[in-house]
């Protein structure tokens, strides 16, 4: 996995996950996946998309660092390969805050 050097050496707060959108041209959306423990202001995974491509980075704990889980194009990438990655990421974090040691974002539509 590749690790991300310019990100700080903690989970993100929400607000900071908000901030790479509007203070990046070139991020079309990000998102909160899953906090750490109950704190619910602890971001330890997030989609962020870049031009086109999806990319899912989380907190390795064990390495006090940001990586890179999943890259993901919109335009080459299928329905199974969304899924597959999407099996990766939530083993990678079952493995690394075990499975009552995270909890997720809920996505509401108004």
């Amino acid at each position: 996995m590749t690790e991300i050097s310019n990100m700080p050496s903690r989970p993100l707060y929400l607000h900071e996950v908000n901030r790479i959108k509007s203070e990046n041209e070139e991020v079309e959306n990000t998102e909160a996946l899953f906090y750490n423990g109950n704190n619910i202001n602890a971001v330890i995974c997030l989609f962020v998309n870049i031009q086109g491509t999806a990319y899912i980075t989380g907190y390795d704990v064990d390495e006090s660092s940001w990586v890179v889980l999943t890259t993901t194009d919109e335009e080459e990438s299928t329905i199974s390969d969304y899924q597959e990655e999407s099996d990766t990421v939530i083993e990678w974090i079952n493995e690394k805050y075990g499975e009552e040691g995270y909890g997720i974002y809920e996505m509401y539509n108004d």
